[in-house]
C-alpha cells in the first residue's frame, strides 16, 4: 500500500485503490530502484507526502544511504515516483558504485534469490 492525500490522488491522474509501481533515483548512482503493484489508499496525509511501509519499500533505498547523525537507512524525504503498474522500470540490482561495507548478498534484492529463499 501506498497512503496519498485524496486530493493529491486526483490531481495526478490516478484513482483510490489503483496500483502503481513506485520507483527512486538517486543523483550519486544510475540505478534506477522500483517496487511494483502498491495499492493507492486515499489516507489523510499532507498534501504531495506519501506513506509506505517497510521493509516492502526497502528495495528503494540504497545500501548506503544513511542518516548523517544516526547511520540509519533512509527512511524520511525520500523523492518518488509513480506509475501505473506495469509501466515502472524494471529494478536494476546495484552494482559496483555503492559501497558494500555493512552489507551482504542476502541484503541486495534480486529476484534468483528472493525464488532460491522462497
Amino acid at each position: 500500500m501506498i497512503f496519498l492525500n485524496p486530493d493529491d490522488i486526483k490531481e495526478y491522474g490516478f484513482t483510490d485503490g489503483q496500483l502503481v509501481d513506485i520507483e527512486t533515483h538517486w543523483p550519486d548512482d544510475d540505478v534506477v530502484r522500483s517496487v511494483k503493484a502498491f495499492k493507492i489508499v486515499g489516507y489523510d496525509t499532507p498534501r504531495g507526502s506519501a506513506a509506505a511501509y517497510y521493509p516492502e519499500t526497502s528495495p528503494l533505498i540504497p545500501l548506503d544511504s544513511t542518516a548523517l547523525e544516526s547511520n540509519t537507512p533512509t527512511s524520511k524525504s525520500v523523492i518518488v515516483k509513480l506509475l501505473p503498474a506495469g509501466r515502472g522500470h524494471e529494478s536494476h540490482v546495484a552494482d559496483a558504485s555503492q559501497h558494500e561495507v555493512g552489507s551482504d548478498w542476502v541484503h541486495k534484492w534480486e529476484p534468483e534469490v528472493e525464488e532460491y529463499m522462497s
